[in-house]
């Protein structure tokens, strides 16, 4: 239940909540652990879970689809508004362009062997906190939180960051 408010509570995503403008002399951001843990689970590694996709990211990112993910984590971690495959996801970088280059492709990932993959999702919640002002011109403290999410497939590393919960509290929460 506590799950299913703090989700009703989200509101923006992190990355636009501090102007430049509206930082107090001397603010930083103050970052806290409030969780660390981890699922394991059992994946398919096929063509029908991994692709090469922009959706989200603006540029070819290979990505694997996670659907024990789903209910598990605090934030959504699908691309299912983009019109993407909707389930939750995470992206190991960039696709190797068909000429070559740096990057991964979808072989490199499956390797000729589609099939069941033991995977361990390490996930760490971040309470972020920075003294700003609000709308008034009111000294505020800026409080969200940030989970990311990281795993290692087959000798690739893939990463997922979701933020939000953007909310303005008096100023001595962030001075405490």
């Amino acid at each position: 239940m506590k799950k299913v408010l703090l989700l009703g509570a989200l509101l923006t995503i992190t990355s636009n909540i501090w102007a430049a403008d509206d930082l107090l002399p001397n603010a930083g951001v103050k970052e806290r652990v409030i969780l660390r843990d981890a699922k394991s689970f059992t994946t398919e590694v096929s063509t029908s879970t991994v692709r090469c996709s922009e959706i989200g990211y603006g540029a070819q990112e290979l990505k694997i689809n996670l659907a024990a993910l789903d209910g598990w984590t605090l934030f959504d971690h699908t691309n299912s508004n983009f019109g993407d495959i909707g389930e939750p996801c995470m992206t190991a970088g960039r696709c190797k362009a068909p000429w070559g280059g740096d990057g991964f492709s979808i072989d490199d990932l499956i390797q000729n062997n589609p099939g069941a993959e033991a995977v361990t999702v390490a996930r760490t919640v971040t309470e972020l906190k920075i003294e700003t002002r609000d709308e008034n011109n009111q000294e505020v403290c800026q409080r969200s939180l940030r989970e990311d999410l990281q795993t290692s497939i087959r000798g690739i590393k893939f990463h997922h960051s979701r933020s939000g919960l953007d909310q303005n509290f008096p100023i001595e929460v962030c001075r405490k």
